[in-house]
């Protein structure tokens, strides 16, 4: 069964020259590593099924479309994308989220997509992260988190950030996320989370087979028993045929 995966990408709109009316060009994603240690090629995304229904969501969140992708395809070995929102009136959430982009606030793209092929990216650390070599493309939304540092909305109107702190605050938690060694602890406690799974899982099927021993063993000896006392009790009936026997023909008294 597929399963939808979520990559977010920092963004930087774009909203000047060869940008229409409410319109925001951004690089929906990209070959770089994100911060969970995964890479998507970007020349195996399928975009066929999302351009039938090129709709742009809000936080993932399929009660919130915002936009249309107008264009979408592989520019400069990203995936890019030239956003249209409709006329400002027409949804309270479209109008918010573009005056976000514009000043600057909201900055991060977020693609979902249905693996259709992929590896590790290192053989020798199959829990560490995945190359996916083919996808396709279910939807992207712009998202107020970011998780891959490489994914720009190109070109905006330059307006002061109202949030100097927050911006501050999130830039440091970018880079820390983006941090190889981060990334490499984050993988070694993975890894270190399967090997727990993996000895429980073996402690759970060698207590298994210890308990069904334990059972056939006493099964076993049951039938032994059980055995013995028909034996027993066959024993005796042939004794009493022989006194009887011996009573009757008078060897004993």
């Amino acid at each position: 069964m597929e399963t939808m995966r979520r990559v977010a990408f920092v963004t930087t709109t774009k909203t000047g020259a060869g940008v229409g009316h409410r319109q925001v060009r951004c690089i929906v994603s990209t070959a770089d590593t994100d911060r969970m240690g995964d890479v998507i090629v970007q020349t195996g995304i399928d975009l066929t099924s999302y351009r039938r229904n090129p709709i742009v969501l809000w936080q993932h969140d399929a009660n919130f479309p915002i936009a249309r992708a107008v264009e979408i395809g592989i520019t400069g070995g990203a995936l890019t994308a030239l956003v249209q929102f409709p006329d400002e009136g027409t949804d309270p959430t479209s109008d918010r989220v573009y005056a976000l982009i514009k000043a600057g606030i909201v900055n991060a793209t977020s693609i979902g997509f249905a693996p259709k092929e992929q590896a590790p990216l290192d053989a020798k650390q199959p829990w560490g992260g995945l190359k996916f070599t083919k996808s396709e493309l279910l939807e992207f939304s712009f998202v107020s988190v970011p998780a891959n540092a490489a994914a720009l909305v190109v070109g905006r109107s330059q307006r002061q950030s109202s949030t100097p702190n927050l911006d501050e605050m999130n830039a440091i938690l970018a880079r820390l996320r983006a941090d190889p060694s981060y990334q490499k602890y984050r993988r070694e406690k993975q890894a270190a989370g399967i090997d727990r799974q993996v000895e429980a899982e073996v402690d759970r099927e060698v207590n298994k087979v210890v308990a069904e021993r334990v059972k056939e063993a006493v099964d076993t000896r049951l039938r032994e028993i059980t055995r013995r006392e028909a034996d027993r009790a066959e024993l005796n009936l042939l004794l009493d045929a022989v006194r009887a026997d011996a009573k009757k023909y008078g060897i004993v008294r």
